[in-house]
């Protein structure tokens, strides 16, 4: 049996056996174990991405291509992928997080502080085209797409509406 791991654990390398990992379940959860652990989604492709991240590869604007955690993929609402997608991106080393506009940690984690981890311009990384129609029984436009470098212009009771749809 595979046992739940945390999602920084992921390596690139973990994509040759399963691209597609759930979040555990709350009754999962130990002193051990907490939310950030997941257990790999099989078979794929999967019906839903609900609670779940695909690892694979996304391409920069530049077309070189890095291994990404992506999250929060609503394969029924585009809108609401858009704006609350999730993306880590592996740089040989360590998973480098990007946060959205919407996100508290913007400012430090933004799509500049990406460029500088990754050692790149930004205008190389970004847009960052994905494509996560392998994964997915249903091919819904919310599966393939582009992280833009620009911020999301979104109201706070827009944004809670999304959240909540």
């Amino acid at each position: 049996m595979i046992e739940p791991r945390p999602v920084k654990s992921l390596r690139p390398s973990d994509a040759e056996s399963f691209s597609v990992w759930r979040f555990i379940q709350f009754e999962m959860l130990s002193e051990n174990i907490d939310e950030t652990f997941i257990l790999p989604v099989t078979p794929v492709p999967v019906t839903t991405l609900n609670n779940c991240i695909v690892l694979t590869k996304v391409k920069f604007a530049n077309g070189d291509e890095f291994y990404a955690i992506i999250g929060n993929i609503y394969i029924e609402s585009e809108k609401k992928t858009n704006i609350l997608i999730f993306i880590s991106i592996f740089n040989d080393v360590v998973w480098v997080d990007l946060s959205r506009s919407i996100d508290p940690d913007y400012n430090e984690n933004g799509p500049i502080a990406l460029a500088r981890k990754l050692n790149l311009p930004v205008d190389s990384i970004f847009p960052i085209h994905y494509d996560l129609r392998p994964f997915v029984v249903f091919q819904e436009n919310a599966l393939v797409g582009e992280i833009s470098k620009d911020k999301v212009q979104i109201s706070d009771i827009e944004l809670m509406d999304i959240i909540l749809s």
